[in-house]
């Protein structure tokens, strides 16, 4: 099964310069390599960044690539909601893992909210 992970995350920061700093305490906590990161203006809130990362993880079975993208969320705060939409190993299958830090424990000063998702 080919699965495409990545990561969408909402930053609060106030110029370029402390995105870059934000950005790199995630690669820092963040047991994943995380690709190059793009970033916009999230169009609600002109203070937050929305900054999307590819996500490499080891090919293996479905539940060893869900492990890896929860433990990579984990480790940048807690609790984490899930979801999985489709039966894992078909087409259209996706798994979701939701924190925002209204609900959850962030870790990491400046992360509002992020996604981790694995596509089939």
């Amino acid at each position: 099964m080919s699965v495409s992970s990545d990561a969408q995350m909402f930053l609060r920061v106030g110029n370029d310069k402390a995105l870059s700093r934000v950005v790199s305490r995630i690669r820092q906590a963040c047991p994943l390599e995380l690709g190059d990161a793009t970033a916009e203006r999230y169009w609600k809130d002109p203070g937050l960044r929305d900054v999307r990362f590819s996500v490499a993880v080891s090919p293996g079975s479905t539940g060893d690539m869900v492990y890896q993208v929860l433990r990579a969320a984990w480790s940048l705060g807690e609790p984490w909601g899930v979801s999985s939409i489709g039966q894992p190993g078909t087409p259209g299958w996706e798994f979701v893992a939701i924190a925002d830090r209204g609900s959850a424990r962030i870790g990491v000063p400046g992360l509002e909210w992020a996604r981790f998702s694995l596509r089939g």
